[in-house]
Formats: C-alpha cells, sequence, structure tokens
C-alpha cells in the first residue's frame, strides 16, 4: 500500500505515470484523512483496509512525521532520508538506511525479529 501526505489525485497520477499503480493494493492520500502526519490516521485508514494488524506491516518513511506516524500507528519504521530531511532526527525509527536499494534478505530479518519482540 501507499500511505502519502499527498492528495490521492497526485498519488495515482504519479504511479500510473511511473507503470507502478497496479502494485499497489491500496492507495490512501492525505486528503483522505482527518488529520495528516505526525497523526496516525492514515497508516490506521491503511491497516482497516488492507485488514493487517500493525506488527504485520512495516513504513518506509523519508520525514519525521512520516516516521511519528508509523510508530503512532503501532508499525515498525524505516526511516530512508533524502536530502531535505537529512538533518530530521530519526531517533524513533527502527532502522535507518541511505537508499532503498540497501533493503535486503538482512534487514528484512532484521525487521521479522524487531516485529516479534
Amino acid at each position: 500500500a501507499v500511505a502519502s501526505s499527498s492528495p490521492h489525485r497526485e498519488l495515482i497520477a504519479l504511479l500510473e505515470h511511473h507503470g507502478l499503480r497496479e502494485r499497489f493494493i491500496q492507495v490512501v492520500g492525505g486528503d483522505m484523512v482527518p488529520k495528516k502526519k505526525p497523526a496516525p490516521d492514515i497508516y490506521q485508514m491503511v491497516l482497516v483496509l488492507l485488514g493487517l494488524a500493525p506488527a504485520a506491516c512495516v513504513a518506509f518513511e523519508d520525514s519525521q512525521s512520516g516516521v511519528s506516524a508509523a510508530k503512532s500507528a503501532g508499525l515498525t519504521a524505516v526511516a530512508v532520508p533524502h536530502a531535505m530531511s537529512l538533518g530530521h532526527d530519526f531517533d524513533n525509527a527502527d532502522v535507518v538506511i541511505d537508499s532503498l536499494a540497501d533493503f535486503d534478505e538482512r534487514l528484512l530479518h532484521q525487521l521479522e525479529t524487531l516485529a516479534r519482540k
């Protein structure tokens, strides 16, 4: 699923433009929930739509407010800072990686172990 503060219509257009829309079961935009990140509303909505428990999900976030939203909803949070968020405090993230390319089997195992705790 995609859970972004961007408006739903923009998310759909972006995913379709890059040929990625069909890879996601749910796409939830910030305009679909009462409160935006750092409130957990967007993740809570995704959990309901997917019928999943927070422990079964991992959020990849590029901002401090996104990590806070994910953690408040009970998800494991992986911070993936970009140029504009490098100075953010990601202490509440479970893991911080430099790039999505760094996501590998070792990290997946680490996250599974965290989720079991």
